[in-house]
């Protein structure tokens, strides 16, 4: 998070509970450096934890990141190979470290899409930090608001009491 966004949270005095981003243009600030979109990929991991840290630190209860939508799937298979290797180090690399500072970390999306490695490593994290009471952190990978949508529609028949 922005250290100026931070002071500006910590100086109002009214936290939010309640923070949500959408992690975009991290592939667009490479090239515009001249750089592969790995590299833009990994900067933004970089600025995951300091966001993590900083939410924390203000006292935000939730952090939401919409890291990967269910439309990022269409993108080249070696880049989304290797944004799926980026996940599943950082999630080995800080699960440790997230626990430590009292994170709790929760993956919403299809994760039913991941290949074993990504979800063992998701995994992992998850219950690496369950019971995490400083921060909850909500990742959105392989999620997308019209799948969510359509989800819905079809468990509703399900849901409803009655005959």
């Amino acid at each position: 998070m922005a250290s100026e966004t931070l002071d500006k949270i910590r100086l109002s005095g009214d936290v939010p509970n309640h923070v949500a981003i959408i992690m975009d243009g991290n592939g667009r600030w490479a090239k515009q450096k001249g750089f592969p979109r790995q590299v833009g990929h990994r900067e933004g991991m970089k600025s995951v934890r300091e966001t993590i840290e900083g939410a924390a630190e203000a006292g935000i209860k939730i952090l939401t990141l919409f890291a990967f939508s269910t439309e990022n799937w269409n993108r080249p298979r070696k880049e989304v190979a290797s944004l799926m290797s980026l996940l599943q180090y950082y999630a080995r690399k800080e699960r440790d470290s997230l626990k430590h500072q009292g994170v709790e970390v929760h993956v919403l999306g299809e994760t039913e899409r991941f290949d074993d490695q990504t979800q063992e490593a998701v995994d992992l994290i998850v219950e690496g930090t369950k019971g995490g009471q400083t921060l909850r952190l909500n990742l959105m990978i392989s999620y997308g608001g019209r799948e969510e949508i359509l989800r819905s529609v079809r468990l509703w028949p399900r849901m409803r009491p009655g005959p």
